[in-house]
């Protein structure tokens, strides 16, 4: 055991010292072009959201992808909160339990991430986004659902609001001249 955290110290030293250059993501995404045979857009979004690093860049391509299964578990999330359906957030909370604590912690990681890149959305600027294509797909669909409910909330306060103006009595202002 004493052995593992001196090899730990000494791993954090070397990592410390050693100077790990970021690649540039416009050299990431033309190496996603020509050796995997991407895309131009999937590989912009790609090399965008490594951050830098080849390693990343190649486990987002990977199907079996662990952010693949918390986006939709982030979808289902969002959509029974907007349905508030508590029955299945119980089954959902019950399914999240289950993960143990670190699955739930990268999850969660990723939850606050797509909350951010959520509300950048609105500011309707690309370069201020950080998403793969299917994620984009669902903030433009969370977006327009709220934009929608918004709309008919909205509507439905000015309606009531002219019902009950009818029934209520009118209050005048008159001006006065000062002399």
């Amino acid at each position: 055991m004493r052995s593992l955290r001196n090899f730990s110290r000494l791993l954090l030293v070397v990592l410390q010292r050693i100077d790990v250059k970021r690649i540039e993501d416009k050299d990431i995404e033309q190496a996603l072009i020509n050796k995997r045979g991407i895309d131009a857009d999937a590989a912009h979004r790609i090399a965008r959201i490594a951050h830098g690093s080849w390693l990343k860049a190649l486990e987002s391509l990977d199907a079996g992808n662990e952010n693949r299964e918390f986006h939709n578990m982030f979808q289902m999330l969002m959509r029974l909160c907007y349905l508030r359906n508590v029955k299945e957030l119980k089954r959902w909370s019950e399914v999240v339990a289950s993960y143990g604590r670190e699955k739930e912690r990268r999850m969660l990681t990723y939850f606050q991430q797509q909350v951010r890149e959520n509300f950048m959305f609105n500011f309707r600027n690309p370069e201020l986004n950080y998403m793969t294509l299917e994620e984009e797909n669902f903030c433009k669909e969370l977006h327009d659902l709220s934009t929608k409910q918004m709309s008919l909330r909205l509507t439905n306060f000015s309606n009531a609001l002219i019902e009950t103006s009818d029934r209520m009595p009118t209050l005048r202002l008159y001006s006065t001249t000062w002399h």
